[in-house]
């Protein structure tokens, strides 16, 4: 695991009493991709939101280009390079649209080119514009999906 840019050793991490996670260890050399599979409830997304920061495990050690990561606040985690982009509907429920569109920018100095992503994404689903000022937690989840109405 010397020369992986992503390691993970025997990681632990726990939901209040109950461990999620026990004796998780991989390593993502550079330039490669790295799968983790398992049933519902089996972890990986536990996995993935220790090494991003947003939960801390109880043992082990999450290494990203030589330096230990654990523990580390998200936003540091972030700048360092590593992102965890949740699935399904989580949002932030209580911030726009837009306000949750621009988190992905949360890094980004180029206010030039993240105003020109923002219009691709509003290329791609037209109705997140219309929608830019409103709660995210309010949005159904066939409108969130879906840039046109279903025909006949």
């Amino acid at each position: 695991m010397a020369d992986a840019l992503l390691a993970v050793a025997n990681l632990e991490t726990y939901y209040g009493p109950i461990m999620a996670i026990r004796g998780v260890s991989f390593a993502v050399p550079e330039r490669s991709v790295v799968t983790i599979l398992g049933a519902n409830g089996a972890g990986k997304s536990t996995i993935l939101k220790t090494v991003s920061g947003v939960m801390d495990p109880q043992k082990g050690t999450v290494t990203f280009a030589g330096r230990e990561i654990q523990g580390m606040d998200p936003d540091k985690v972030t700048r360092l390079g590593i992102s965890h982009v949740p699935e399904g509907r989580e949002v932030f429920p209580f911030l726009s649209v837009r306000e949750n569109l621009m988190m992905g920018a949360f890094t980004r100095r180029d206010a030039g080119g993240v105003a020109e992503d923002l219009e691709l994404v509003y290329s791609y689903f037209p109705v997140l514009r219309s929608r830019a000022e409103q709660r995210a937690g309010s949005l159904s989840g066939a409108s969130s999906r879906c840039s046109r109405s279903a025909g006949p």
